[in-house]
């Protein structure tokens, strides 16, 4: 009785050249269009890899920005806060007579904030070929979200500021009363921020 693998192993002797042609050249070109898959995937792999850093980079020097600008900035505004309560718990007339203002708290300086914070980076969160570890990218968004509250801090303070109501003279005290809370509320969220900052960034340059 005829073996199986020696009737097989006649069949293929007795295909035609050309078949055994065509069988080459089948192997060759499925072979060529794996390797091309493969070194596509390393490719687009090894691109995402170094936007991925890339990003993470742009990310950390704008934190590290940001925290600069609230290490300059938020001892001064504690320093106003604290001259906006010190006024309060004085019998001056500064708080019954004339307009609310800024002179008074300011101290050398003509502007509560000449630097602000920026969110440029936070576009690389969802940007393609950037691809952040689960941990890396909570850890950005919840930057971005506690840094969004400072700046809608900030934002309310100068909206009082340029309210109708800090020039009414019938409101001098309130306003400053007023004036000193939106302070409070802007420092305390400022030195939070700088602790998550400092706390965040330890945790990228891992």
């Amino acid at each position: 009785m005829t073996q199986p693998m020696s009737i097989l192993t006649k069949i293929a002797w007795n295909f035609s050249p050309k078949m055994r042609d065509h069988a080459v050249q089948a192997v060759l070109i499925f072979t060529s269009v794996f390797l091309a898959f493969a070194l596509n995937e390393c490719r687009m792999t090894s691109i995402e890899k170094r936007e991925t850093r890339k990003a993470l980079a742009a990310i950390v020097h704008e934190m590290e920005n940001n925290l600069d600008v609230l290490e300059r900035w938020a001892p001064y505004h504690k320093e106003v806060m604290d001259r906006t309560f010190q006024l309060l718990e004085t019998d001056s007339a500064v708080l019954t007579q004339g307009r609310f203002s800024l002179e008074h708290l300011a101290g050398d300086s003509s502007s509560l904030m000449r630097e602000f914070l920026t969110r440029h980076a936070w576009g690389y969160i969802n940007a393609q070929n950037i691809n952040f570890d689960l941990q890396t990218r909570i850890d950005v968004i919840m930057v971005y979200q506690q840094q969004e509250f400072v700046e809608k801090s900030l934002g309310r303070l100068i909206e009082l500021l340029f309210s109708r109501e800090m020039l009414e003279e019938n409101q001098t005290l309130e306003n400053y009363v007023l004036f000193g809370q939106y302070m409070g509320d802007l420092w305390g969220q400022e030195h939070a921020m700088i602790d998550t900052y400092k706390f965040t960034l330890e945790r990228l340059k891992e």
